[in-house]
């Protein structure tokens, strides 16, 4: 190999003589080149990262600050109020940074952010290396700002989420507190002249909901996470006519629909079809007085079909009481008011409203009674494993072998179901009685009621006993001892499928527990519930609880309700 370094090249002809001289600032315009596209380099990478950032930072911050505001709407706060606004001022700015339209309103600043290829060109070919360096110092800058802003906007989302659920938390604190609270035991209940178990005083003057209480925001919210996994459905309403021949005289269910028509409905509709046969003349019309419009006419007791036994329904008899000490003259004296109840819902809360209203079951329906349900199918255990496992008092009932297993009890023979019982039935089906729950007892009465003929049933129901009928049903038994099952247990309400929960008849002597559930405790009584399909449905599952819902009829001072009640799974 030749080596050429030193040989000399021929000058070009139109070249200076001096021209193989080199120039002191060609070493100087080498690095600046060389400096400028370094430099374009790393601002493209810085451009794209920038940009990158920007437009996440932009959406994170504009996300944060709509949060923020809704988050503000939601507290009172002060903490929570001043967070948010550093928080929306922060994303504000930053959108500002980066926004193309709030670009576009201002004259653009020397060391503002625009696109990587705007940036690569400014640089290499415009602008000297130090400016180059001070606009790259900016960009980094920005791009800092940037991501600062969206590392911090979670924290302070966080932070204000945390001052909102605080605030939250203190102001439903009062209504959340029976989820904590300690229940007296009922042998702690003090007694009302002379009558032990009174509970008027656990849930404060005044009150109208009861047991309700227990049946708070986070019990419901607990029961509709863990309880509802399927979305099926069970509708536990018996037909409202039903039964056909009331228990206990009442008067049956009258039902008129009816159709409408005359002037007032077919001058609107001829005045319609006018208007369509003018685009359609061929359309078919029938030239009829009446038209297909219906409404109806509903009388009945409220002790129709499925039901709840509000607290205007069945007071303390040997006090004459209802629930809270209102006495019974103030209830009965309030039926004799004609007048129409308030339309403004100023009116509702006047001492005069509170006073005519006490206790009526309005309360229960804008409260709602929802929360985890459990069955207890002591009718479909006991007919597989007998009655004779438990020592019962003597009393008179008999067997219907016909269901089941045959080893169970006649829902018609007033048979007393026992704590231990309902005990067993829990332990065989494998359900765990909470506090809170809305307890459901199966103990056959609609199976039965579907077995027997109209002149059965109608024998059943007759309060004047007929070849040894007179109304028995079975139901659980009216003793101390479920009395205190009950109340340590601390349901939020009971119900069952027989006319009245308890067995009938009542011993001489004995109270029915309507006494101490309404008037004593404020607890509803649900009576006559479907629980067929509920029973089948919890067989099949294999489960014995589910989500429970119902809303009486928001009748004000209203004494009883339909149940309108459902389970779901």
């Amino acid at each position: 190999m030749v080596d050429d370094s030193n040989t000399k090249r021929p000058t070009p002809a139109h070249a200076p003589a001096d021209a193989d001289a080199k120039s002191p600032r060609d070493g100087d315009d080498h690095d600046d080149e060389s400096t400028r596209k370094r430099i374009a380099s790393i601002a493209t990478r810085f451009g794209g990262m920038a940009a990158q950032a920007s437009s996440q930072a932009t959406q994170k911050a504009a996300d944060a600050a709509s949060q923020a505001t809704e988050q503000v709407s939601k507290t009172v706060s002060p903490t929570a109020a001043q967070t948010a606004g550093v928080l929306q001022a922060m994303a504000l700015s930053t959108k500002n940074v980066f926004s193309p339209e709030q670009r576009a309103k201002e004259a653009k600043s020397w060391y503002e952010y625009e696109s990587p290829l705007h940036v690569r060109r400014s640089i290499a070919e415009f602008e000297s290396p130090l400016h180059a360096r001070r606009r790259l110092a900016a960009i980094a800058s920005q791009l800092g700002l940037a991501t600062s802003s969206a590392k911090q906007a979670p924290g302070l989302l966080s932070a204000l989420s945390s001052a909102s659920s605080a605030s939250s938390s203190s102001n439903s604190s009062a209504g959340n507190k029976w989820d904590t609270a300690r229940l007296p035991d009922y042998h702690e209940l003090p007694s009302h002249g002379g009558w032990p178990g009174c509970a008027w005083d656990v849930w404060g003057k005044g009150d109208q909901l009861g047991t309700i209480n227990l049946l708070t925001e986070s019990l419901v919210l607990r029961a509709a996470k863990h309880e509802i996994q399927t979305g099926r459905t069970v509708s536990l309403n018996w037909p409202i006519h039903l039964p056909a021949e009331p228990f206990f005289a009442r008067k049956s269910v009258t039902h008129k629909p009816f159709g409408k028509g005359g002037r007032g409905y077919t001058a609107p509709r001829d005045a319609y079809v006018a208007s369509v046969r003018t685009k359609n003349p061929d359309v078919h019309v029938v030239d009829d007085e009446a038209v297909p419009i219906s409404d109806e006419l509903l009388e009945l007791n409220t002790q129709s079909g499925s039901q709840w036994d509000g607290l205007r329904h069945y007071g303390h008899l040997p006090l004459s009481v209802f629930y809270g000490g209102a006495s019974r003259a103030s209830i009965h004296d309030s039926f004799n008011d004609p007048s129409p109840q308030p339309a403004d819902p100023e009116a509702w809360n006047t001492p005069q409203a509170k006073a005519r209203n006490a206790l009526g079951i309005h309360h229960l329906a804008q409260h709602g009674i929802c929360g985890r349900g459990v069955l207890l199918d002591v009718f479909e255990y006991l007919s597989h494993h007998g009655t004779d496992s438990v020592q019962r008092e003597q009393y008179s009932w008999s067997k219907w072998t016909e269901y089941g297993g045959g080893k169970g009890y006649d829902p018609r023979s007033g048979f007393r179901i026992t704590v231990a019982d309902l005990e067993a039935t829990a332990k065989h089906q494998g359900v765990e009685l909470r506090r809170g729950d809305i307890l459901l007892v199966r103990s056959g009465f609609t199976a039965r009621y579907y077995s027997l003929s109209p002149e059965q049933r109608a024998a059943w129901s007759d309060p004047n006993p007929k070849e040894g009928m007179g109304m028995p049903f079975a139901g659980v038994e009216q003793s101390d001892d479920m009395k205190r099952f009950m109340w340590n247990h601390h349901f939020a309400a009971v119900a069952g499928d027989s006319p009245a929960f308890e067995a009938r008849p009542t011993r001489d002597g004995e109270a029915m527990l309507h006494e101490t559930f309404l008037a004593m405790w404020g607890m509803p009584i649900g009576e006559l519930f479907d629980l067929e399909a509920l029973a089948s449905t919890c067989k099949q599952l294999g489960r014995y609880s589910f989500y429970f819902a119902s809303w009486p009829l928001n009748l004000f001072g209203g004494v009883a309700s339909t149940a309108n009640a459902s389970a779901t799974f």
